[in-house]
């Protein structure tokens, strides 16, 4: 858009002043009343392209967060862009209610252990998520609509990502409640 509006600006301005006739406006010489007239209207013309422009811009989507808890048994749905609609064979993630949790690689698998604590300040809601001997710690925000959680991972030192979505290059997930 900022393009559009610069050439447009530029198309303006050089017609106002490069003597293109314009409503009966002299061709060269001294601008007459008329002129300067016509060229404020066309000020005003741009003035409220640009407002409305900036107008224009679409209204975000409203997020809605269940507010749900953590806890309980998720399947993963989706990986990053890769989609797994099998849900027996899919990986698990367990929250727990006393900050631990796991991801169980496969059915009856011993769990890689994590410990995990919610931060419902944030916006969005965030955890952190830390292994077991101080390995692997992120942080993630996290959103839950019905039976599905989205979760964003990132490093525990960076900041955290400001909205629940895909292709923002980090980790991506999207959890499927067992039920």
């Amino acid at each position: 858009m900022p393009g559009r509006v610069a050439g447009l600006t530029g198309a303006i301005s050089a017609a106002a002043h490069s003597g293109i006739r314009c409503l009966g406006a002299p061709t060269r010489g001294a601008p007459t009343v008329f002129a300067k007239v016509h060229q404020h209207i066309l000020s005003l013309g741009l003035f409220a392209l640009l407002a409305g422009a900036a107008g224009a811009a679409p209204v975000p989507k409203e997020v809605k967060n269940d507010g749900g808890s953590l806890e309980g048994i998720w399947w993963e749905a989706r990986f990053n862009n890769t989609v797994n609609p099998d849900a027996a064979s899919a990986r698990r993630f367990s929250f727990n209610k006393d900050g631990t949790a796991g991801i169980h690689p496969t059915a009856g698998a011993k769990p890689h252990e994590y410990t995990y604590a919610v931060d419902t300040t944030t916006v969005p809601p965030s955890f952190t998520w830390n292994g077991a001997g101080g390995r692997e710690n992120y942080r993630a925000v996290y959103r839950i609509e019905g039976d599905t959680l989205f979760i964003v991972f990132e490093n525990a030192t960076s900041p955290l990502p400001k909205e629940v979505k895909r292709g923002l290059g980090q980790v991506y997930y999207e959890l499927k409640r067992v039920k």
